[in-house]
């Protein structure tokens, strides 16, 4: 999910994309074969992936739920990165469920350096501030190997194709879909947080071909409001931009959508986390060879 919302009062409301203009070839709006064709089988990493990845410390790093359907969701998530991974994978959280960022990057062996893959779906305060300090208490940083943070796994088309999918699950329909479509995430008080969540707002419209608009679960403009404006224009649809069930899915149905697609990941769709799992070990791969999938301390 994306983090620590209960700082994002401050958030600006983002820009809704105008509506499509039908009389457009370029807005034409997909049909149902369109978004049915939307790819969720990335293809396996490449060898200048693996090489990036090979004799790094990996550790992925969720944010952590009380939910027991949330943890056997990130839990089935960090098996598929572990099927996928050339190297081997340890998990943490950076709140609720243990162990600890900080526990287990503490535990690492200094003969190398590592990779911290955040599970979270946009750069704030927990990548930027909590992980990074962890990664300084790797004990190889005294023998020359670093420690850097990735990354967070949004925005991303692939992730726009999981919301479509979760839409179409839930009902939804581009053909004779009169209402508003909105778009629910965490929040977050990291202005970088707030703006990859606009960003995948963008790709998310752009995948359904009409306009989104966003709301958070924390901070402003709330998905409440958001969606009792919207439901004045008809039926309101909400994509949720959530990684695993929890207490922020529950806070997009309060709002009180009539349509309310569920998480992007399940435990059971093989192929959401596969995609998934491979988006993070390419985000991982980017910062183990020095990229720009790194990202900077606050």
């Amino acid at each position: 999910m994306s983090e620590d919302p209960s700082a994002a009062a401050g958030a600006p409301t983002p820009t809704v994309p105008p509506a499509p203009d039908a009389t457009t070839p370029e807005s034409k709006q997909p049909d149902a074969a369109d978004l049915d064709s939307i790819d969720l089988d990335p293809a396996d990493l490449d060898q200048a992936e693996r090489e990036a990845l090979s004799g790094v410390h990996l550790v992925v790093c969720g944010h952590g739920t009380r939910s027991r359907l949330g943890q056997r969701t990130m839990a089935a998530l960090v098996d598929s990165i572990r099927a996928l991974s050339p190297v081997p994978v340890r998990a943490a959280s950076v709140d609720v469920q243990e162990p600890s960022a900080e526990a287990v990057i503490a535990g690492l062996s200094p003969d190398r350096p590592g990779v911290v893959q955040p599970l979270l779906l946009s750069t704030g305060y927990h990548t930027r501030v909590d992980l990074q300090q962890a990664a300084r208490r790797n004990p190889g940083l005294r023998r020359g190997h670093g420690m850097v943070v990735a990354r967070a796994l949004g925005p991303d088309p692939i992730l726009a194709g999981l919301q479509v999918r979760r839409l179409r699950e839930a009902g939804w329909r581009p053909e004779g879909q009169l209402g508003a479509v909105v778009m629910g995430a965490a929040g977050s008080s990291v202005a970088a947080g707030r703006q990859a969540a606009s960003q995948q707002c963008d790709l998310l419209a752009e995948a359904l071909g009409r306009p989104v608009q966003l709301g958070y679960g924390a901070g402003r403009p709330r998905i409440a409001d958001v969606v009792e404006t919207a439901s004045g224009t008809g039926p309101v649809a909400c994509s949720s931009y959530l990684l695993t069930p929890g207490t922020f899915q529950d806070r997009l149905a309060a709002a009180g959508p009539q349509l309310l697609a569920g998480p992007l990941l399940e435990a059971e769709d093989e192929a959401g986390l596969r995609a998934v799992a491979l988006l993070a070990l390419r985000r991982a791969a980017g910062a183990a060879a020095g990229g720009e999938d790194q990202i900077e301390a606050a």
